[in-house]
């Protein structure tokens, strides 16, 4: 619990951070391209805002090995990253071909896969 906490706290700062920077973090490598940098700037803000839910992934997903309970690990990673994502491009960016809504999976497939590694956690936690 509290690795999760100090990840929040970290991810949270770090996002914020990029957020109130990007402009500038992106005028390392944009220099020239007004339409590249607003682009850039949608993709942080897309990408960093919801970290902390990668964040909760990452430390439930390592507390679910530390239980030695690794296979339902993957294949919460499996199902919530690469399926959901999979899923994402077949339905909804298939309607708007648009990168915004690409990017839209990245935080939803951190949420999804956060949401059934705690569950995995719990049900392994108390069957110990």
């Amino acid at each position: 619990m509290t690795c999760s906490f100090l990840s929040a706290v970290v991810i949270s700062l770090f996002s914020i951070f990029v957020l109130v920077f990007g402009k500038q973090i992106l005028g390392l490598y944009i220099t020239n391209s007004e339409e590249a940098m607003k682009s850039g700037y949608i993709r942080i803000s897309i990408i960093f805002v919801p970290l902390i839910f990668q964040a909760l992934m990452d430390t439930t997903a390592g507390a679910l090995r530390g239980l030695d309970i690794s296979i339902s690990n993957t294949a919460t990673s499996l199902l919530g990253i690469c399926g959901f994502r999979i899923y994402w491009i077949y339905t909804a960016f298939e309607r708007n071909h648009e990168a915004r809504v690409l990017y839209y999976s990245y935080p939803l497939s951190w949420f999804f896969t956060s949401i059934m590694n705690v569950i995995a956690y719990i049900i392994g936690f108390f069957n110990l």
